[in-house]
């Protein structure tokens, strides 16, 4: 199976979307705020013959695969900070209510 970065980032999109609007209608006690996610893969960048040499990258699979194209694997590291469409400069909470989704964080403890 191969699957493209574009549809990896994609995916965690809509999952990130599916917790938030499931902790919504479960309104639960506890709410927890969507840091910073670390994603890493081994890719694999192919220039495709049949696609005049059109440059795709690839999550690597292990599969091998027959053809006219060229492969090369490479490690690709990148962080993703999801912020809310409406307030570039917020953060996401998985929490039950959307007062709660573009709060600032609470200031810290001090005797």
């Amino acid at each position: 199976m191969e699957l493209r970065l574009t549809d990896a980032v994609r995916t965690l999109r809509e999952e990130l979307t599916e917790a938030v609007e499931e902790a919504e209608a479960q309104s639960p006690d506890i709410t927890f705020t969507v840091g910073p996610i670390q994603m890493d893969f081994e890719v694999q960048f192919r220039v495709d013959g049949k696609a005049k040499g059109k440059l795709s990258a690839w999550i690597a699979s292990g599969e091998i695969e027959a053809g006219a194209s060229r492969a090369r694997t490479h490690r690709v590291s990148f962080t993703l900070t999801p912020r809310p469409k409406d307030t570039p400069n917020g953060d996401v909470s998985i929490t039950s209510t959307q007062q709660n989704t573009h709060a600032a964080p609470p200031p810290p403890y001090t005797r």
